[in-house]
């Protein structure tokens, strides 16, 4: 991921025969448009040359394809491990940070051996549900992820962890975009007197 994240921060290298030496500045709407109308516009890709995937890619295209629907996280077997507790509660300080474990299994009740999955943690005032913390989320690359919430307000809360995407269905979504080309659509959208 840090790979791709370099990647994305390289200098703008998309070039046209418009008197300016680079289109990495903002430009408004009217200004795009121009742009695209113009031949000889090129989008250059942040991937070098012959490269075809970021590495992030890579390690998920190594994965097969998923053929048994029971081999994704199952979050009823899955396990959280809060540290520092025995029973799943914890009393916390304000503002005190609330660390654990997620270990997921899979529909057999097996360990997942690796990571990948987009794993989510937010804690949520119980009693209102008017306050909420985001948590971060560290992958071990084992099945496992180190989880970590701020506690910012007195009370009972209620810690959620959802697995959105699995690392099967983000292996599916980057072969399909690989399968189908990449092209720009122009829109225009018009509204009594506004147009966007």
């Amino acid at each position: 991921m840090n790979l791709f994240h370099a990647k994305t921060l390289d200098t703008c290298r998309n070039h046209c025969e418009t008197g300016r030496e680079s289109l990495c500045s903002a430009v408004n709407a009217s200004d795009w448009y121009t742009l695209l109308k113009l031949r000889n516009f090129q989008v250059i890709p942040y991937l070098r040359k012959g490269q075809y995937m970021y590495e992030f890619e890579k390690e998920y295209m190594r994965d097969p394809p998923l053929k048994d629907m029971t081999q994704l996280p199952d979050l009823k077997s899955s396990k959280i491990v809060i540290s520092g507790s025995d029973d799943g509660k914890f009393t916390c300080d304000v503002p005190c940070m609330l660390t654990g474990r997620v270990d997921l299994v899979n529909g057999y009740g097996q360990p997942r051996r690796v990571g990948g999955d987009e794993v989510r943690v937010w804690l949520v005032d119980k009693k209102t549900r008017e306050f909420r913390s985001a948590g971060r989320v560290t992958d071990l690359n084992n099945g496992s992820y180190q989880i970590s919430v701020w506690c910012l307000w007195p009370g009972i809360s209620k810690l959620h962890v959802a697995v959105p995407y699995p690392r099967e269905y983000i292996r599916t979504v980057i072969h399909q975009t690989h399968l189908s080309a990449s092209r720009f659509v122009l829109g225009k959208f018009v509204k009594n007197n506004i147009e966007e």
